[in-house]
């Protein structure tokens, strides 16, 4: 999995923000070493963060899949990411 992804708080009385990014997933085959499945494509969401270290993170990726024999892509349904992640904050204000 290669990504990136920046949150914007557009309220600073609230904790939810907006969400943009670029997720790439690829699926090797131990036997072949190389990809046999690859999802690809944008990310938006929301992000909300119950406390100072701990937030949870709904976003939908329209991805374009491939597979390694074919020449193009195939734009599938996409799919939905829900993540709870743990941070901490350091090296300036919040």
């Amino acid at each position: 999995m290669l990504g990136a992804k920046a949150v914007y708080f557009p309220f600073d009385d609230t904790r939810l923000g907006l969400l943009a990014g670029w997720y790439r997933i690829e699926n090797i085959a131990n036997d072949y070493l190389e990809y046999v499945d690859m999802s690809e494509g944008p990310l938006v969401g929301l992000r909300y963060e119950f406390f100072d270290f701990l937030e949870v993170t709904g976003a939908y990726n329209p991805v374009t899949q491939r597979n390694a024999v074919d020449e193009t892509s195939d734009t599938k349904n996409g799919q939905f990411m829900l993540s709870i992640s743990c941070f901490n904050i350091f090296g300036g204000k919040k």
